[in-house]
């Protein structure tokens, strides 16, 4: 099964990103649309949904690290 980088996007801020919370867990299979995580951008809460159906195989971003647009949050297969 291949595995799909979920990035995250260009939101239009110039701040990094903060995670405040996982909704998925790894190992657990995802319906596109799916929210995966929110998170926290200049005050602002964003949630990111699942690009594809697939399975939660790893998150690279814990709660409360701080990514910059176009990091891996996790892979989906």
């Amino acid at each position: 099964m291949s595995r799909h980088a979920v990035r995250l996007p260009d939101l239009g801020f110039d701040q990094p990103a903060r995670v405040l919370t996982w909704f998925m867990v790894e190992g657990k299979p995802v319906v596109a649309g799916d929210p995966l995580v929110e998170l926290l951008v200049e005050g602002a809460s964003v949630v990111i949904p699942a690009p594809r159906d697939g399975v939660l195989a790893q998150r690279l971003a814990g709660d409360e690290n701080e990514i910059d647009s176009g990091s891996v949050l996790c892979y989906l297969e």
